[in-house]
């Protein structure tokens, strides 16, 4: 069989629509993602500290610090500390705005690359463990035997 012209004109249109389609779909895939706003950089993690080698005013405390529960009667600021026993007991106090858990800091900081149960059981369970994660709290005044920051019995 031989072919017309009118068949070959047919596939080079088609040829060319689909060319025409694919480029269209890649400059529109490329606009949506080059030109799509960027999330802001949290500024408690650009501008602060991811820890302090000591704590020594309750501003620094502050500035360290989280409250869970802010208005109960228990609420209780706390910062998270990590004493690292492979470079002489160093102690690092971390920034829990920045840091929520541990882990997020000891990761974020190379102590260590563990995640979830490896770093749970060499670090919490183990009594001879590389790294000592714990919080430290500060009660702001006591109010008497059985109450705490707000005054109200407990």
């Amino acid at each position: 069989m031989v072919a017309t012209g009118r068949d070959d004109q047919s596939a080079d249109r088609s040829g060319a629509l689909q060319k025409c389609v694919l480029e269209i779909t890649l400059l529109f895939v490329y606009c949506w993602f080059s030109l799509r706003p960027k999330p802001p950089r949290c500024s408690a993690q650009t501008e602060s500290p991811r820890s302090l080698p000591a704590v020594k005013s309750q501003a620094e405390f502050d500035s360290l610090a989280v409250t869970y529960d802010p208005d109960t009667p228990y609420a209780l600021p706390h910062v998270l500390f990590v004493i690292d026993r492979k470079d002489q007991n160093k102690i690092y106090y971390v920034n829990t705005k920045r840091y929520a858990f541990h882990k997020d800091f000891v990761n974020g900081t190379y102590l260590s690359l563990e995640r979830g149960r490896e770093f749970f059981e060499n670090n919490y369970l183990k009594a001879k463990s590389p790294l000592h994660p714990r919080a430290l709290s500060h009660i702001k005044h006591r109010c008497g035997a059985g109450r705490l920051n707000s005054g109200k019995a407990i």
